[in-house]
């Protein structure tokens, strides 16, 4: 089953599986290490529901929400 990012719940993980379109976000993304098959876990949600703090390859990275939604999630 497959899910944008920005839908995980705190402590849910999964793999990335790639992205809803690409461009210069998406390029950004891949430079901080979200690329497929990394697991990626969710660490914290601020209370607003943005940024979103995650677990990439064992450091915390926070973003914002609309950028975790085109990042496609296996879980």
């Amino acid at each position: 089953m497959s899910t944008p990012l920005s839908e995980l719940a705190v402590g849910q993980s999964g793999v990335v599986l790639g992205f809803k379109y690409e461009n210069n976000m998406t390029d950004r993304l891949m430079q901080l290490g979200i690329i497929e098959g990394v697991e990626i876990k969710v660490i914290r949600v601020a209370p607003s529901g943005d940024p979103i703090e995650l677990d990439i390859a064992g450091y915390a990275l926070s973003m914002r929400k609309t950028d975790a939604e085109i990042v496609v999630i296996q879980l």
